[in-house]
């Protein structure tokens, strides 16, 4: 049985959890994973801080003086393109494509690909 576990800062314990990595094994790709997650985890709870590149690069510099500085600008652009990324909406809620219709009351529009093409259904909801 695991142990239940609470971050009491979860996007600080995420940054340093990535650099603690950098420094003991450096920028290979499974620190590039612990990027990845680091990113997710500013926008999971929008740690407004966290969001400003220039934060993140003062922090990184705090933590890994010697940090090469290209390296560091290419990371810097690649986070940005990461935030923009997580702030968008996985599916539009208006994805209906049959001529604008709405659904009648009652009922809900489901939506499927069947071979690469698009169907709707209307069904009822149901009563509980």
């Amino acid at each position: 049985m695991s142990a239940l576990v609470k971050y009491k800062n979860p996007t600080e314990y995420s940054f340093y959890d990535w650099i603690n990595w950098i420094k003991i094994f450096g920028t290979d790709l499974s620190s590039k994973d612990k990027f990845l997650v680091f990113a997710r985890t500013v926008c999971r709870y929008n740690a407004k801080r966290w969001k400003d590149t220039e934060f993140l690069e003062d922090m990184i510099l705090r933590e890994i003086p010697k940090f090469d500085s290209e390296e560091l600008q290419q990371l810097l652009i690649i986070y940005q393109y990461l935030i923009d990324f997580f702030k968008t909406v996985p599916l539009t809620k208006d994805w209906r494509i049959e001529d604008g219709k709405k659904c009648k009351q009652g009922y809900y529009l489901e939506c499927n690909i069947v071979n690469g093409k698009f169907y709707e259904e209307e069904k009822i909801i149901p009563k509980k």
